[in-house]
């Protein structure tokens, strides 16, 4: 249930969930959620809460850690599917989500194929202490006596893990994949009023069905998928050679040019990138910066890096804007590139980022 600690704290509850430092005036003494239940409830603050996080379609970062009940966690044995809760019990909005993930957790163990684990961060390391973080309890296991819960946590004790994974709001749910890309997130469950915990998991059912779509899409010189130079432009024919997707004609209303999404059914989220040739009627380009989508070595989007490449395939990047660096393949140049993302302006780091594919179809 939804507390705060009185009205005046009312405004503070929300600033204390984000991993912002606080004013003397803005830190609130630590109640638990069952010591609240006379305190009034106050509408979320919207506003407050991130609509991106900065770690989505790329690797999660690795991290050891010890858990509450005494066991190592190693984020390398994560090999399916993962929900992570990420959360602090000194968190108003945290301890509101306790029993919808509590009810997460059940609704996980009833798929084989999906785990969930949480991860208890400190609001930051200079409130790290037990008393900052579990109050009057002491204890991480002595605050879950107090309210009944019985959740897997990983302890961050010094906001390390925090920082690592640029939570920047608690609580936040990280659903990562079986090849450890963070694949969405989500914060609290509280505040939707229609069964969150249900929509999530079909949330999650949903977008495991695109990525499962999506692992068989490869852009390369030969094409992206089933499109190729033979593929006439016509969203039957799109669809035809791109099964579970849809194309989609969005207008930009700057310049009033219309380009070409292809995404999985049910999805916002442009998987694909299509532009015609309209003089003759087929395929013109694809591209892609969905890190579901794979290069013809099996690149991944947001993990490749440019020092992967051979010196003979560097040697024939060139920038195209600030920022780009595109770079044709070597045996393929007029068909397939590969675009880095290079911070800095320097074009030759080899930490440069795979940022798109892109292929374009040989003239007819």
């Amino acid at each position: 249930m939804k507390q705060l600690f009185a009205a005046l704290a009312a405004l503070a509850l929300t600033a204390a969930c984000s991993n912002a430092p606080e004013t003397p005036e803005a830190a609130t003494e630590f109640a638990a959620a069952n010591d609240l239940t006379s305190a009034p409830e106050a509408e979320p603050e919207a506003k407050s809460r991130p609509t991106e996080y900065a770690l989505i379609g790329q690797k999660l970062p690795a991290f050891k850690a010890p858990m509450a009940d005494g066991a190592a966690f190693d984020s390398a044995t994560l090999n399916r599917w993962t929900v992570i809760a990420v959360w602090g019990a000194w968190c108003g909005d945290s301890r509101a989500d306790g029993p919808y993930a509590e009810a997460l957790l059940r609704a996980v163990a009833a798929d084989p194929d999906l785990d969930f684990v949480t991860l208890h961060v400190p609001q930051n390391a200079e409130r790290a202490t037990p008393e900052d973080m579990f109050g009057k309890h002491g204890s991480l296991d002595a605050y879950f006596e107090s309210v009944g819960y019985t959740l897997p946590v990983i302890l961050d004790t010094d906001a390390s893990l925090r920082n690592a994974l640029k939570i920047s709001w608690t609580p936040t749910y990280l659903v990562v994949s079986p090849d450890g890309i963070v694949r969405s997130f989500r914060t609290d469950l509280s505040v939707d009023k229609d069964q969150p915990v249900k929509t999530f998991i079909k949330d999650i059912a949903r977008l495991r069905g695109e990525v499962r779509d999506a692992a068989t899409l490869v852009i390369s010189p030969a094409g992206a998928g089933g499109l190729g130079p033979d593929t006439p432009f016509t969203v039957a024919a799109v669809e035809k050679a791109l099964p579970g997707h849809m194309v989609i004609p969005v207008t930009d209303p700057a310049t009033g040019t219309v380009r070409f999404e292809v995404r999985a059914k049910g999805s916002q989220a442009a998987r694909l990138i299509v532009e015609p040739d309209w003089s003759r009627g087929y395929l013109a380009s694809v591209r892609s910066r969905d890190p579901a989508v794979r290069g013809p070595k099996g690149e991944v989007i947001g993990q490749a890096r440019l020092g992967d490449l051979s010196e003979d395939s560097r040697a024939l990047c060139r920038p195209s804007e600030p920022g780009w660096l595109v770079c044709p393949d070597p045996v393929s140049a007029g068909t397939f590139a590969r675009v880095y993302k290079v911070d800095g302006g320097d074009a030759s780091d080899p930490a440069a980022i795979l940022a798109e594919l892109r292929y374009v179809a040989p003239a007819r």
